[in-house]
């Protein structure tokens, strides 16, 4: 993923990882495939970096057989 305005070299392994799935939840996968297990993982550090929409739908569709 291409971002211009954004230097990942100056990230850790783990903010990389959440800034990656953030900007392609909100703004396109790219013909990419989100992984179900890392989405659950950092579901906490993802929300409010959501578009507030988007959340709302994602945690519709992750969550939607549970209590």
């Amino acid at each position: 993923m291409k971002n211009w305005n954004t230097s990942t070299n100056l990230m850790s392994k783990e903010e990389k990882e959440i800034w990656s799935l953030v900007q392609k939840m909100n703004y396109g996968l790219d013909g990419e495939k989100l992984s179900l297990e890392r989405v659950k993982k950092n579901w906490s550090k993802l929300i409010p970096n959501l578009i507030p929409a988007r959340e709302k739908m994602y945690k519709w569709l992750i969550w939607k057989n549970k209590s």
